[in-house]
């Protein structure tokens, strides 16, 4: 089964109004990916942030700004992670380059 990555979108009240979900992660989208980790550390925090922030709307098309700032950011650091870890699975890599 392949892994699947999710994000919620929460309400006033804390409920989900909506989710994000997908098992399929493009090659363009990993190059993107690896290409920000090698940048990100070099950023400030708001800049690091932000730059999360890109990358899973990158892979959710539809999250809006909007949306997103009603993620949890626990939420949102998981989902990046996530890509993160499954970037580093790919033959080839290792934690050093992702």
């Amino acid at each position: 089964m392949k892994p699947t990555i999710n994000l919620k979108i929460y309400d006033d009240k804390d409920e989900v109004i909506a989710e994000f979900e997908t098992a399929h992660i493009r090659w363009g989208f990993i190059e993107d990916v690896v290409e920000i980790n090698e940048n990100i550390k070099d950023k400030s925090e708001i800049e690091q942030f932000k730059m999360m922030g890109e990358m899973v709307q990158k892979l959710f098309p539809s999250l809006t700004n909007e949306l997103l700032r009603k993620a949890d950011y626990l939420d949102v650091q998981n989902c990046f992670n996530q890509i993160k870890n499954i970037a580093n699975r790919i033959e080839g890599t290792g934690s050093k380059n992702v």
